[in-house]
């Protein structure tokens, strides 16, 4: 398919994504009970008082998922439930021993989940010229203003992607209390049952903007997937 780049007309928007295991339910995927979900809950808790062992297990999670980590990122964080839900978060600073939140300019994070009756409605949002929207109790974008929308052709599968001034929230450390510049892309993967996607987004640059060189750059974009594999091996 033709890459293709347009603005939208409609720029307000509030889209919620599915994504924070606290809240799973809410969003329609049944957590499945029992050892499996309890030793999943255990490990995160376990994870983030640990941050070298968050560091390895996020890193190792991106290798198995992903193929890398992407150039000149690392691998933070790492939530999920078996066949239920899977995000990984990375940053483009290196992290702290201590574990704290080191000074970082773009974080990109990566998740793949359940498909539900909820996947039209996203799958609409990033195919409608505007007006579309769907909303979840989880990951919150906060959208102001929507820049731009598009989409091309990675390892051989199509990918969407929509551009905004706005703000992401995951109820993490990673979380940034400022609006942003913020990319969310949908990738077309084999329908095995499962949905993968993944916001990028970056601080809001000062004085004039543009969108050449930020995270609403289609090539930036495939800079950034460049090494990764979002639909597997």
């Amino acid at each position: 398919m033709a890459e293709e780049v347009q603005k939208k007309r409609s720029p307000w928007v509030y889209v919620g994504v599915g994504c924070a295991a606290a809240v799973v339910l809410s969003c329609g995927f049944v957590v499945i009970a029992g050892f499996a979900g309890f030793q999943a809950l255990k490990g995160w808790g376990e994870d983030l008082q640990d941050p070298a062992r968050r560091e390895s297990k996020a890193r190792k999670e991106a290798l198995a998922t992903l193929g890398a980590v992407p150039e000149g990122y690392s691998a933070a964080l790492t939530i999920g439930f078996p066949m239920v839900f899977d995000m990984i978060l990375f940053i483009d600073a290196p992290l702290l021993a201590d574990g704290g939140v080191p000074e970082f300019t773009r974080q990109f994070m990566f998740m793949r989940f359940m498909e539900t009756e909820r996947t039209a409605d996203m799958k609409a949002f990033f195919e409608s010229d505007g007006g579309v929207a769907f909303q979840s109790d989880n990951v919150q974008l906060d959208a102001k203003e929507e820049l731009a929308r598009g989409n091309f052709q990675h390892a051989g599968r199509l990918v969407r992607w929509v551009a905004m001034k706005g703000r992401v929230r995951t109820q993490n450390q990673f979380d940034r209390d400022e609006d942003s510049i913020l990319t969310t892309m949908l990738f077309e993967c084999p329908d095995n049952g499962q949905v993968r996607m993944a916001t990028w987004q970056m601080r809001e640059p000062e004085g004039t903007w543009e969108a050449k060189g930020t995270v609403a750059d289609p090539e930036e974009m495939k800079k950034l997937l460049s090494l990764l594999l979002p639909c597997g091996k």
